[in-house]
């Protein structure tokens, strides 16, 4: 773990989920005076105040102690954000021992690496008028896409859109055409340009779109496009591949350009409620 506030070199770009981690624990804004230690007090400080459920999360922390008491720090921490952060949100956790004010911070993402990345700060008073806090960062940094995992080459391509979707049973009034091969070039273009993802988390969706890729009889490559946190599921030969994240909605418009008029209307829909 590099706790927050150190001198410690830092990659430029993140390379890793542990490198990205530690990029956005550097961010974290550290009031004056807060000293690091690796002496953990409280019991409430031995974990996360909070913890978003989801694969692909790491998580690493700092420890501090300030002599301030812990409004004081709260105030400081959500008055001084980092550049393009947003504060999502504060709250109170009570317990035998007494309470912790805990603050989530947002910060921005880039690049196809970058998922997610937050700030959560944990504080607690000491029994002397001083505090110890703790602030987590916790990210989640996808991979590049390897070879196997990209669409391929030299295949009938065939999309299919629907007329009805629905978060609770499955999409009706499909609508399939078969693409030439300039369009097949296109969308293949766009389909492989897409991040991978970590897995949705959300349990209902809603299927938008199917793209088919068949290599002879018994060989396909099929990504599946979803309204649940813009995921695409993606499949060879039936195996399952990592998920996709088209949060740009760029494979989306590309399978909506290809649509007939007047049919696939959810298909179309979807691009432009989920798309603004």
């Amino acid at each position: 773990m590099q706790p927050a506030g150190t001198s410690s070199p830092l990659p430029s770009t993140p390379t890793s989920a542990d490198s990205y981690a530690q990029r956005v624990l550097a961010d974290a804004v550290i009031p004056p005076g807060a000293r690091a230690t690796t002496t953990v007090n409280s019991d409430f400080l031995k974990q996360p105040f909070q913890t978003v459920g989801t694969d692909g999360l790491v998580d690493i922390h700092g420890i501090y102690v300030i002599d301030e008491l812990p409004d004081a720090v709260q105030t400081y921490i959500t008055t001084h954000l980092p550049q393009g952060a947003s504060l999502a949100g504060t709250g109170v956790l009570g317990g035998p021992t007494g309470v912790a004010h805990g603050i989530e911070v947002s910060l921005p993402t880039s690049g196809a690496n970058e998922n997610y990345a937050e700030l959560v700060y944990e504080i607690v008073a000491d029994g002397t008028g001083n505090s110890e806090f703790r602030v987590d960062a916790q990210v989640i940094w996808v991979p590049n896409r390897s070879a196997d995992e990209l669409a391929p080459s030299s295949a009938a391509v065939d999309v299919t859109g629907f007329s009805q979707t629905s978060l609770a049973s499955a999409s009706l009034g499909p609508v399939t055409i078969k693409l030439t091969s300039a369009q097949a070039d296109r969308l293949r273009t766009v389909a492989n340009s897409l991040p991978l993802a970590p897995p949705p988390s959300c349990m209902e969706d809603a299927l938008l779109y199917k793209i088919n890729f068949q290599m002879g009889i018994s060989q396909s490559f099929e990504l599946d496009g979803y309204e649940c946190e813009s995921t695409v599921l993606v499949s060879n030969n039936g195996k399952a591949l990592s998920p996709l994240s088209d949060a740009g909605c760029h494979l989306l418009a590309a399978v909506v350009s290809v649509l007939p008029n007047g049919q696939g209307d959810a298909t179309r829909s979807a691009l432009a409620n989920l798309c603004h």
